[in-house]
């Protein structure tokens, strides 16, 4: 369960988010939808970086800087809509790049 409490983002005076939660339900898939420019990409920069006042949980586990490395290597992987983290590759075969480097399936 990934699970955001507190999410303020705000770009010069632009309003993005203001006390936003957020929370998934444990064994289902979560789908994030919306318009152009209406803030997808930039919540979900929020489950990589952290801002100001957030709290990020995984699982009930709070996100700190003790375990955010271990966080950012095991519980997140993020391509963009371009899939250019390798060129000669499709989003699918991204996920089987990194599911055979953790030795796990995606």
């Amino acid at each position: 369960m990934i699970e955001i409490k507190h999410l303020d983002i705000q770009f010069k005076q632009q309003v993005i988010f203001k006390n936003a939660n957020f929370k998934t339900c444990p064994g289902k898939i979560t789908g994030i939808i919306g318009k152009s420019g209406c803030g997808k990409t930039t919540f979900l920069k929020a489950l990589i970086y952290q801002y100001k006042n957030q709290i990020l949980s995984i699982d009930k586990q709070v996100i700190t800087e003790k375990n955010k490395e271990d966080y950012l290597l095991h519980c997140v992987s993020y391509i963009d809509q371009f899939g250019t983290f390798f060129e000669n590759m499709k989003i699918i075969e991204h996920f089987e790049f990194i599911s055979q480097l953790k030795k796990t399936e995606f």
